[in-house]
């Protein structure tokens, strides 16, 4: 996106935009949420470390992960929905769009810069 576009954008549209929600779900049945959550359509990965039972995915909303452990008998400890904008800010804007490019400067390659 050019510097004048993203300035002309609302911030809304940014929001909606640079987004990224998942649910965090803590449960002593993970890989038993795991397949009814995966078979449901979400995408599903583990969360923190090792040997804490959470999981952390995409794809469905938290209401409905709380039904479908529900239904599934699945204990829950822990739900919480998360909402993220940091790769919006993390990640900057393509080099087509006005953004840097580390290739292009040489710094990611062994190649000297333009």
């Amino acid at each position: 996106m050019h510097p004048t576009a993203a300035a002309a954008e609302s911030v809304r549209d940014f929001a909606a935009r640079s987004t990224r929600s998942s649910v965090v779900v803590g449960t002593p049945q993970a890989a038993e949420l795991a397949a009814v959550l995966t078979a449901a359509g979400a995408s599903v990965e583990p969360e923190g470390s090792t040997g804490v039972e959470k999981l952390a995915m995409t794809g469905l909303p938290a209401d409905r992960i709380g039904a479908l452990a529900f239904d599934n008998g699945i204990q829950l400890n822990e739900l919480t929905a998360r909402t993220a904008l940091e790769a919006a800010f993390v990640t900057p804007p393509p080099a087509e769009a006005g953004g840097f490019s580390l290739r292009r400067v040489g710094v990611a390659t062994d190649q000297p810069g333009p």
